[in-house]
């Protein structure tokens, strides 16, 4: 029994460390027919003075997700808040199924966060963009 305890023991000590990717809901909205994506407005409340360091876009394709735009890096980072519009590549967005991934440092801390979103964009005749959920 001490054996099996023992070993039970040192089975979730080695897994403790182990750190499993988590990322935050990303709002992501239409504004003046431009795709917006800002943090959640709760996340202020446990980390002040986010630094912004970039986004990367994928587009679902027939069988597998497909790279679509990037930021550039920045070597200055950019304070954010929440529900503040994020400094995205300009994009031409065509329908279709999409993905984006985002960045941001906390200095405080000295840790990144992690923020994801999926969603489907629709475009009208007259050029307009519509975001499906």
């Amino acid at each position: 029994m001490k054996k099996f305890l023992c070993l039970t023991f040192v089975s979730f000590l080695s897994g403790c460390h182990l750190e499993r990717p988590y990322y935050y809901e990303l709002n992501v909205s239409i504004i003046k027919n431009n795709v917006c994506f800002s943090l959640p407005s709760d996340i202020e409340k446990n980390h002040n003075n986010l630094e912004y360091k970039g986004m990367a876009i994928y587009r679902k394709g027939i069988k597998d997700w497909e790279f679509f735009s990037a930021t550039p890096e920045q070597k200055i980072l950019s304070t954010i808040k929440p529900n503040q519009c994020l400094d995205a590549p300009d994009i031409k967005w065509k329908p279709g199924v999409y993905s984006v991934l985002a960045e941001a440092f906390n200095p405080l801390a000295s840790d990144s966060l992690r923020f994801r979103k999926e969603f489907q964009i629709d475009l009208q005749e007259d050029g307009e963009v519509t975001l499906k959920r």
